[in-house]
């Protein structure tokens, strides 16, 4: 799914989302900020150009229900 370079970090993407720790691969969470391993993110398949790339959210799992949560109660409330 990820191919990592020479660095431990992944080839092709944004370098700063990325940080090995303790021999770990950890991704950035654009919601929170917070580092966490990848397994704390959820996988993500798109088609561009007729390809299907392979991805992970860019949201934690935890920013992800917290904002579905969120958006639940909102629509409720209507």
């Amino acid at each position: 799914m990820i191919t990592l370079g020479n660095d431990g970090l992944p080839v092709g993407r944004r370098k700063s989302n990325y940080m090995n720790i303790d021999g770990a691969l950890h991704k950035r969470c654009t919601h929170c900020g917070k580092y966490f391993r990848l397994k704390y993110f959820y996988p993500l398949k798109y088609r561009r150009n007729g390809e299907i790339h392979e991805s992970l959210q860019s949201w934690c799992k935890f920013c992800m229900v917290e904002g579905c949560c969120k958006r639940a109660k909102e629509k409720r409330e209507i």
